[in-house]
């Protein structure tokens, strides 16, 4: 009788002790110091007219080089720089490094598949691990363009609507889909920029009825810088909305 009161008190203290013993608190992730900036934004601008009919639509595009990627880049620099806490703005400002990649590759990779947020990045995931590996980063913010699920539009374009023998008005449509990936290429956060506004030729002149024949240098070159300046701007308010 001793020995089964003697157990049982033993017992007790056991599940006392057990009970009372604090919770060991998982270690909090390691501040993000080190980003790279990655774009794949496309090398030309996507015009697409619709009319009344399908029979009235067109499509063109236009070179425009690396400008999208370069005004992505600024903009997510520009975020990236402001401290978002009394902590990390102790320790050091963030290093950010605009990386410049085979982006007809990676893009070509990526947008293999019908989709829009979902986006699979493992079909670039070794090109993302190398770049954390090389950089030593603690993260990688993604800009790419957003598309529209099961329709073939770009995400980055002018819209122009027409009606009978003229059109009604243009918008830039700069869609733009914006990822935090971590160390490990694993999505963290997202966001999606999907601004429009209307579009003007230069000296208010008309918008003429054949795609083509609004697309001189000048108007081309009008609207891509119109299109520099949004990219930056989104791409900064993205990545300041998103938690990292």
């Amino acid at each position: 009788m001793r020995f089964l009161c003697t157990g049982l008190l033993s017992f007790l203290v056991f599940l006392l002790t057990a009970c009372g013993a604090p919770a060991k608190k998982a270690p909090p992730p390691p501040p993000i110091i080190n980003v790279g900036v990655v774009s794949l934004l496309p090398s030309e601008l996507s015009y697409q007219k619709f009319g009344i009919t399908r029979f009235n639509n067109e499509r063109a595009v236009r070179p425009v080089g690396d400008v999208f990627n370069v005004a992505a880049r600024a903009g997510a620099e520009k975020a990236l720089r402001m401290a978002k806490d009394e902590k990390l703005a102790k320790l050091s400002q963030r290093t950010v490094y605009q990386l410049v990649v085979d982006v007809p590759a990676m893009a070509k990779n990526l947008h293999s598949y019908p989709g829009n947020l979902t986006v699979k990045v493992e079909q670039i995931e070794e090109d993302l691990l190398a770049l954390v590996k090389q950089h030593k980063l603690d993260a990688i913010v993604l800009v790419l363009e957003s598309f529209e699920p099961g329709k073939p539009v770009n995400g980055i374009r002018v819209v122009l609507r027409a009606g009978v023998g003229s059109v009604g008005k243009a918008e830039a449509q700069p869609h733009l889909a914006i990822l935090v990936l971590d160390r490990n290429a694993k999505i963290l956060t997202m966001a999606e920029e999907r601004s429009s506004f209307v579009v003007n030729r230069p000296g208010d002149a008309p918008w003429v009825y054949t795609l083509d024949e609004n697309l001189l240098s000048a108007t081309h070159d009008h609207l891509t810088k119109l299109f520099q300046g949004s990219i930056e701007s989104a791409v900064e308010q993205g990545v300041m909305s998103l938690s990292f």
